[in-house]
């Protein structure tokens, strides 16, 4: 599958979403079922479809957080192509 900076800021919200879920100061055993309950959770709110009327916020913060970075990342090149003098 072909790196995009959409699947990257994807990728990114949801590293984010699913880092937030991980309790921090516990044993890595402990960490690791968190992240992978937060990854099972997210799985299946997923699988619910594009078309759900009631997205649920987790899944509405992810959306907005890939939006931002993605917003982000185009920002960034628009304004190094203006230091830079690029059209």
């Amino acid at each position: 599958m072909p790196e995009t900076p959409q699947l990257d800021a994807a990728s990114l919200a949801f590293r984010l979403a699913l880092l937030d879920a991980v309790p921090a100061g516990r044993p890595l055993a402990e960490r690791y079922a968190a992240l992978e309950a937060a990854r099972d959770s997210l799985h299946h709110l997923l699988e619910r479809g594009p078309a759900v009327p009631d997205l649920p916020v987790t899944l509405r913060l992810i959306q907005d957080r890939a939006f931002l970075a993605t917003a982000l990342c185009k920002g960034f090149e628009e304004a190094w192509d203006q230091l830079t003098g690029r059209p």
